[in-house]
C-alpha cells in the first residue's frame, strides 16, 4: 500500500492510524466487559420517610413517630382522621394539603380526636376544600411546633374540648 500511496509510509501517519485502531478495539472490549454488570441502581431511600398519602395513612394507623420526607408534598384525597397517639414531623418543607375542585372534605382535612397528636415543621393547607385545616376535638391534645396551618374557609385551626400548645414558629388563623 505504501508503494501506491507513499504518504501512508510516513511513521507519524502510521502511528496515528495504529493509535486510533487500538483505541477503538480497547473501547469495544471495555463495552463488552461492562455489558455483564447490572445498570447502576437508584440510591435506596431512607427507610421510614413518608412521602405519599397511602404511606402517611398507614403510618398513622401504627401510631408513634411519623417522619415525613423533606420536601414531601402529600395531597389528601379524603379527610385524615388521627385516632392513635402520633407525632408527625419533618426536618424541613413538608406539606399536607387538600386539593380539588369541590368542597368534599367537610369540616376539616385533618382531625385529631381523643388522642395526643404532635406536629413539627409541617404545613397543613386546606385550600378551599374544608372549613378548617386542622381540628383537635374530644379531649385530644398536642403540640404544634414550627407548623403553618392555613387555608380553612372558616378558621385554619379549630380546638374544641381539647388542649393544644402552640410552640415556637407556629402560625394559625
Amino acid at each position: 500500500i505504501k508503494d501506491k500511496h507513499p504518504a501512508l509510509g510516513l511513521p507519524l501517519l502510521r502511528g496515528v492510524f495504529n493509535f486510533c485502531s487500538s483505541l477503538a478495539n480497547g473501547v469495544k472490549a471495555l463495552m463488552y466487559s461492562a455489558s455483564f454488570f447490572p445498570e447502576d441502581e437508584e440510591e435506596p431511600e431512607e427507610p421510614g420517610l413518608i412521602k405519599s398519602e397511602e404511606e402517611l395513612r398507614s403510618a398513622i394507623e401504627e401510631g408513634g413517630t411519623v417522619e415525613l420526607e423533606d420536601g414531601a408534598d402529600i395531597v389528601l384525597t379524603s379527610p385524615l382522621t388521627i385516632s392513635n397517639a402520633v407525632t408527625i414531623k419533618a426536618d424541613t418543607n413538608a406539606k399536607i394539603r387538600a386539593e380539588g375542585t369541590m368542597r368534599s372534605f367537610g369540616d376539616s382535612i385533618v382531625t385529631v380526636s381523643g388522642v395526643s397528636a404532635n406536629f413539627e415543621n409541617v404545613a397543613i393547607d386546606a385550600g378551599d376544600q374544608a372549613e378548617y385545616a386542622l381540628t383537635y376535638t374530644d379531649g385530644a391534645s398536642g403540640t404544634l411546633t414550627g407548623v403553618t396551618v392555613s387555608g380553612g374557609t372558616g378558621s385554619d385551626l379549630l380546638v374544641d374540648g381539647a388542649n393544644v400548645t402552640l410552640g415556637s414558629g407556629t402560625s394559625a388563623g
